[in-house]
């Protein structure tokens, strides 16, 4: 079975919620806080960081996805 991660647009407001809610569905075990940008995004997605290896498929379901759009202003 796929592993899929599921993003709660209802828990965060700016960019910077995001990424806080991508570090806490999209990794584990590590002993760093990663950088909330686009970069480290990239990496994250790639894969090594304690929830999925590199290559490993996987699926993103973004819940409230419409507020998310309207709150980030994403086109």
């Amino acid at each position: 079975m796929m592993r899929t991660y599921i993003i709660d647009g209802n828990k965060f407001s700016n960019i910077e919620g995001f990424f806080d809610e991508i570090d806490l569905i999209m990794t584990k075990g590590i002993s760093f806080k990663t950088g909330h940008n686009l970069n480290a995004f990239r990496d994250i997605l790639y894969g090594g960081f304690g929830c999925h290896e590199p290559g490993e498929p996987f699926v993103i379901k973004w819940q409230g996805y419409q507020k998310s759009r309207k709150e980030l202003a994403i086109l």
